[in-house]
């Protein structure tokens, strides 16, 4: 750690947290006395670091270029506004109208969001410019905020009694998560500040942190949470008072970890200066300098350090400079005092501010002054060996006991020196770079200067790229046997390495060719004794190469002559080429017996002269064995496919036409299979069937899946016509190319029929099972209903006789003692009600006598005597009031449209009355709600009456329409509808010679539409 952090933190930080413990101390006592007056004071100090902090910054940016803190500093400043505001509109302040805890809350909340943000997006800074702009953004969102809330659109905070509101604490719990996003954008771009500065503002951060936790549960504006809070507040600031402001102040360049370390890490001592030549900053050399020379480097005159004139500053050339703001290009001055050789240079802080300081940098060369005097001296000693290796074709060159060039001949300047440049006078490390010297010639190098000679072979980097050198150090003593120089020499052996590596790398991917190709090779002598026998003869023979070398065929393999491979190597040896056939090798365990090929060719020296046999064995036991599977898997797929009982087929993709038939397919069409092969559909079917087939066919090529057809017509080669069950698929190669089409086709006319009949069987005893079911109901419900309906009908009819009788009676009564109440209703009102109500009983009674009759009536055909002329709008209108009561209860919307002019037609009232009852009844109940309604309507037609009953219903799918009139089936199997309603009106209606339809969509409605036989007007005459 260097002294100035020492100085500038350390010290700073060790004097001062007493005296803030101190003053935190005191700040509590005041609270718990006067807590107004504390908050006023620990928000001025608040206000008074923001302000300050902007004033330093924006008046230091241009001397430090540090846009972190510059960023920061405005934003505090805005925020030091709000907490100004927050100050005076506190509890108890007599400053600003209406200040109360919620304007004070309010003005908190947007003052801490301002910090959080402003501490997340702080880091972007480390690395981006801020500029001006950015000051004027702060202010707008300043002005907005408060604009917010004054205008009240700010959200409630505080509740006086009741302490802060979810949103405070919300807001400062999201507050708290911010800062730690912050704390950790700071930790990872750490690298980017100084490790003390780092501190600090995590310090500050978490310190804030803590002060929004204290200010989540207070429920008192005076309490001693917001006393917690205040104080965390001031340490926060105060941590952020010393990161920022007595960091810009003292040590500018510190302030990033990237100034600091490039400052520091400058070897050469390094100040700057201010206008009038005083000391403000110094690097780690520049410090260590001051000590060495025992002076004070903080505030003292820039002439004490490294000027050539310690006691006359007024004739200090460098002084001069500085004061008149001008730079210094380098410039070398010696110090008598210490016998040291310096250069200096001054250059500007702001290149076209003189009066922002200077830097100075100042770089002992005292070192290269002496090897400069050495270097004179030996050069007359070095003349005359440069001119003995200048013109030399190895790289050659001296070097002293420092290893410092002092000579280099052309060959060797050619190839290491930097373009343009010489190697005299530059060291080792400096011509060949410090890492390549430091890993290869290092070693080397101290051998050599230990008076060893060192003879080495390297690849070694050069201009014209990398070269093989074989290197010699030659150590030259002097008088006491210590070395002086150094001779190092070295031939450029290149070539002669890359013709090596080019030899062995041949030799090398000729044995890994030979030992992973996957065939044999055998080269045999003109004796025919072998002379090569590579790894894959090993796998095939079970002989390893040391068993066979040099030997002849016969020695060891005695069943080759036997199976005419050695006449095969002599007819080789004869100059011809032999290619033999499968030949089973017997290997010894625990080798399997193979199946090998041979090929023998004549090995010729370069003049052509026949020298040996070279040959090629290939194991084709995989490949035989395979021959043989696949006849014998193509022996049972012929099978299998012509005892199928069903068509399979196979066609070209590219025409269509039939490449395979089995014999199922033969018997089904009639054709035989030479009929069949090497034509398409349109050369067997009528175009109407080819054209289906071709399609389907394409399709299912270009789909690339299986595809199936349910049924399809096909006519066989006798005209007949049957249904088949197809199943379709493409072949495809490699590339996904369709290659054919294959088919299975099933022959399904047989049982396709037996389906149908035996559906239409299903249906029939259904259908009788019905209406026996029928036949039982209707007898039992005629039985149970038509006793009690009887009574009803008898004690009606008695009814009204006595309502004759008493309303005579009543009436005298009502007269001589006014009205009075009969059933709940007045007796005027009775009277003229019960009348109605009494016939309306009878004629429920008769329609319930006629329903019964209908539904006995349902299985058998009834004669028309009970037919007669009548007017349809009679019986809709008696319908209507008979349901007067459920249509009141069901919709708000019925409606009657019926025809003004007289349409008569014949039918029986009593039945058709039950018609309409029942579908108005349906109409009704598929209402969802009373909003949806129900229309009747009735208009003649040519030679029809028409009636229509449409709702607003929730309206009957497909196959629920396809089952309407069905005896049983219904929809409302939950409500206890037996579904016989529509079945007896289709019956009635039939009676009627009339019909029945209806038209329906889901969720939206039913149209029931019946169509009467209208009469003449001749034929109502004649009635």
């Amino acid at each position: 750690m260097n002294a100035p952090r020492a100085e500038g933190y350390d010290l700073i930080l060790r004097r001062q947290w007493p005296w803030f413990l101190f003053l935190a101390a005191g700040l509590a006592m005041l609270a718990r006395r006067n807590f107004l007056l504390f908050h006023t004071l620990v928000e001025l100090f608040v206000v008074l670091v923001g302000v300050l902090m902007a004033v330093v910054v924006w008046n230091t940016r241009v001397l430090t270029r540090n846009h972190f803190f510059t960023y920061l500093a405005s934003g505090n400043f805005w925020i030091a506004l709000i907490e100004l505001v927050h100050m005076l509109a506190y509890k108890g302040m007599p400053t600003l109208a209406g200040a109360s805890g919620l304007l004070a809350s309010q003005l908190w909340i947007l003052a801490r969001y301002g910090e959080a943000l402003l501490l997340l997006t702080a880091p972007w800074f480390l690395v981006r410019p801020c500029g001006p702009r950015m000051n004027l953004l702060f202010g707008l969102l300043t002005l907005l905020g408060l604009t917010t809330i004054f205008s009240d659109l700010f959200p409630v905070t505080f509740v006086e009694g009741m302490g802060v509101t979810l949103f405070k604490s919300l807001s400062e719990l999201i507050i708290m998560a911010i800062l730690g996003v912050s704390v950790g954008i700071l930790h990872r771009m750490r690298h980017l500040l100084d490790v003390r500065l780092f501190t600090l503002l995590v310090g500050s951060i978490l310190l804030s942190i803590l002060a929004g936790a204290a200010f989540t549960f207070y429920i008192d504006v005076y309490g001693i949470s917001n006393m917690v809070g205040h104080l965390a507040k001031l340490a926060s600031v105060w941590l952020l008072f010393e990161a920022v402001v007595l960091t810009m102040l003292r040590e500018p360049f510190r302030a990033l970890a990237r100034g600091a370390s490039s400052f520091d890490a400058i070897p050469d001592p390094v100040v700057l200066l201010d206008a009038r030549g005083i000391v403000r900053q110094a690097n780690c050399a520049a410090v260590a300098l001051a000590r060495r020379l025992d002076l004070e480097w903080t505030g003292a005159s820039s002439h004490a350090l490294l000027h050539p004139q310690l006691e006359k500053q007024t004739g200090c050339p460098i002084c001069h400079h500085i004061a008149a703001g001008a730079p210094l290009p380098v410039s070398e001055f010696f110090l008598p005092h210490n016998k040291e050789w310096w250069e200096i240079t001054l250059t500007r802080v702001q290149a076209d501010d003189p009066t922002q300081g200077m830097i100075q940098m100042a770089r002992n060369i005292t070192r290269r002054k002496e090897d400069e005097a050495r270097l004179r001296a030996t050069e007359e000693h070095t003349r005359w060996l440069a001119s003995l290796f200048s013109m030399s074709a190895d790289l050659t060159a001296i070097l002293d006991d420092s290893m410092t060039f002092l000579a280099a001949n052309k060959s060797y300047q050619d190839h290491f020196a930097p373009t343009g440049e010489l190697v005299e006078g530059r060291t080792l490390w400096e011509v060949h770079g410090t890492k390549w010297y430091d890993q290869v010639l290092r070693p080397h190098m101290e051998r050599a200067l230990a008076g060893e000679t060192v003879r080495f072979q390297t690849c070694h980097p050069s201009r014209m790229g990398s070269l093989w050198v074989d290197m010699i150090y030659q150590p030259i003593l002097g008088a006491r046997g210590k070395v002086n120089y150094i001779i190092k020499q070295g031939r450029n052996i290149t070539q002669l390495k890359k013709t090596e590596n080019d030899l062995a790398e041949a030799e090398r991917f000729n044995r890994r060719v030979l030992a992973t190709l996957g065939e044999g090779v055998i080269v045999l002598d003109r004796d025919l004794r072998y002379q090569l026998w590579n790894e894959f003869m090993y796998h095939v023979s079970g002989k390893t190469a040391q068993e066979v070398l040099g030997r002849h065929p016969d020695e060891i393999f005695p069943f080759l002559r036997p199976a005419g491979i050695m006449a095969c190597m002599e007819r080789a040896l004869a100059g011809e080429e032999v290619i033999t056939g499968a030949i089973r090798v017997e290997a010894p365990p625990p080798f399997p017996s193979n199946w090998i090929s041979a090929h023998f060719s004549p090995l010729r020296s370069a003049d052509g002269t026949i020298q040996g046999v070279v040959g090629f064995i290939q194991d084709i036991s995989e490949r035989v064995g395979n021959e043989e599977s696949l006849r014998q898997s193509q022996a049972l797929l012929d099978s299998i496919v012509e005892h199928v009982p069903a068509m399979i087929f196979l066609k070209e993709a590219r025409d269509l036409t039939f490449v395979l038939f089995n014999r199922t397919g033969e018997r089904l069409l009639g054709y035989d299979r030479a009929e069949l092969l090497g034509k398409s559909v349109e050369d067997l079917f009528p175009p109407d069937q080819a054209k289906f087939y071709t399609t389907k066919d394409r399709e299912t090529l270009s789909s690339h899946a299986v595809v199936e057809i349910p049924e399809e017509p096909i006519r066989t080669r006798a005209g007949e016509e049957r249904s088949i069950r197809t199943f379709k698929t493409g072949l495809y190669d490699a590339q996904g190319n369709a290659t054919h089409l294959l088919g299975i086709s099933v022959d399904i006319t047989d049982m396709k029929r037996s389906e149908e009949e035996k559906q239409r069987l299903q249906e029939q005893a259904l259908r009788s099972a019905q209406l026996a079911t029928l036949g039982i109901l209707s007898a039992g419900i005629a039985h149970e209903i038509n006793n009690p309906n009887n009574a009803i009908a008898v004690n009606a009819n008695l009814l009204q006789g006595v309502w004759r009788d008493a309303q005579i009676i009543l009436e005298e009564y009502q007269a001589e003692h006014g009205d009075f109440s009969l059933g709940g209703l007045p007796c005027a009102e009775m009277m003229r009600e019960a009348p109605r109500l009494l016939t309306s009983l009878t004629e429920n009674s008769r329609r319930i006598k006629a329903t019964i009759d209908n539904m006995k009536h349902l299985a058998r055909k009834e004669d028309d005597q009970a037919m007669q002329r009548l007017d349809p709008r009679e019986v809709i209108q008696r319908s209507r009031s008979i349901l007067q009561h459920t249509i009141a209860k069901r919709t708000r919307h019925f409606h009657l449209d019926l025809a003004t002019e007289r349409l008569m037609i014949r039918g029986n009232p009593r039945q058709l009355e039950q018609v309409f009852l029942n579908l108005l009844m349906n109409a009704l109940q598929s209402l969802p709600d009373e909003q949806h309604g129900v229309t009747l309507s009735m208009r003649q037609a040519t030679g029809r009456v028409i009636v229509e009953i449409a709702d607003q219903g929730q309206g009957m799918t497909p196959e629920v329409l396809a089952r309407v009139g069905e005896p049983f089936f219904t929809t409302r199997t939950c409500e206890g509808g037996l579904g016989l309603g529509v079945a007896i009106i289709r019956q009635i209606l039939d009676r009627h010679h009339a019909t029945l339809t209806y038209t329906s969509q889901p969720g939206e409605g039913t149209r029931a539409t019946l169509a009467f036989t209208a009469m003449e007007e001749e034929e109502e005459d004649a009635s």
